[in-house]
């Protein structure tokens, strides 16, 4: 059994953590947490807003891949392929 406890500094750490590897992705160069508070502040902000946006499309599958695909790259969805497929 396992509980995991998360702090509301490690949920914030988290947030930004996630959206320096989808800013990477895409080009643009992060700091590491810590580093630019304001921008740190600013991805926070960003990331609960995109949350707020894409909430209600997840609850459909086929939008859900196609976000995963959107955001994450072709391979976003490949653990949901058939055998066959593969």
């Amino acid at each position: 059994m396992a509980i995991t406890w998360k702090t509301p500094e490690v949920l914030r750490l988290n947030k930004i953590r996630l959206m320096n590897g989808t800013l990477c992705r895409y080009g643009f160069a992060q700091r590491a947490p810590g580093v630019a508070p304001t921008w740190d502040a600013a991805k926070v902000v960003l990331h609960d807003v995109g949350q707020t946006a894409l909430a209600p499309l997840r609850k459909s599958e086929s939008l859900r891949r196609i976000l995963r695909g959107m955001i994450y790259g072709g391979k976003a969805n490949c653990y949901l392929q058939t055998k066959q497929e593969m």
